[in-house]
């Protein structure tokens, strides 16, 4: 699954992963990525740091209470590694 409020960003990420023949699903919001995870329970979750709807780091908090074996991949497109740290620390 990837998560990203950037629509070009989730979109080109989804074309690539399913022109390597991996399905993918996309969700362009904290909200929308908890309905998708109901339904599907992804193997990796690709989120971007900073939703708008939320952070993305208690998206993968959510993601791996509901499924631990999901694994959680985290981007973010900004300098300042905060955030970031904050998701694996």
């Amino acid at each position: 699954m990837i998560v990203d409020d950037n629509d070009q960003v989730r979109e080109g990420l989804i074309r690539m992963l399913r022109s390597a023949g991996i399905r993918s699903i996309g969700a362009g919001s904290y909200a929308e990525a908890v309905d998708l995870q109901a339904v599907h329970l992804p193997a990796v979750a690709v989120i971007d740091v900073r939703l708008s709807d939320g952070s993305g780091v208690d998206l993968a908090d959510a993601i791996q209470g509901r499924n631990p074996e999901t694994r959680v991949i985290m981007l973010t497109g900004y300098a300042a590694l905060d955030a970031p740290m904050d998701a694996v620390g």
